[in-house]
């Protein structure tokens, strides 16, 4: 068969592995920005109180927190792939630590602050680290 149609099953072009790694090396970065920028959140307001003793201007995150675990769990998922997941494999651990960051932020917030807006937090950040185990398992499975 002559011509630019590919037979079913066949690896796809160069240029689609290029635009796939491009793609989801954005979404990795854009995690990584978002962790970040998360971080200096959390430690903020304590450092304004404590370094330079003044009244923060802002308290502690609350729906930050939530909007970042959120983000992250759907990159988790918008990458699940076979293609996505070859791509991701180096990253699927820091994106699993950056769940595992949230995690305890968001259900002490929202467990013990009573803060509502942190349980959508917890929701993702679990499901995150789910859809993370399950991906890692079905990898170990076809290894095997």
């Amino acid at each position: 068969m002559v011509g630019s149609k590919k037979a079913a099953g066949t690896r796809p072009t160069d240029s689609k592995n290029s635009r796939r790694e491009w793609r989801v090396s954005i979404l990795v970065f854009t995690a990584k920005i978002v962790y970040i920028l998360t971080g200096i959140r959390l430690i903020l307001p304590s450092a304004m109180e404590d370094l330079l003793e003044i009244e923060p201007p802002i308290g502690f995150p609350t729906w930050e927190l939530s909007l970042a675990a959120v983000l992250t769990c759907a990159i988790v998922l918008v990458t699940r792939s076979r293609e996505d997941q070859e791509v991701l494999r180096s990253d699927r651990h820091l994106l699993g630590c950056i769940l595992v960051f949230y995690l305890p932020f968001t259900t002490g917030g929202a467990a013990l602050g009573g803060m509502v807006a942190l349980w959508p937090g917890v929701a993702a950040s679990v499901l995150g680290l789910l859809t993370i185990w399950s991906l890692s398992r079905r990898e170990r499975a076809l290894v095997r």
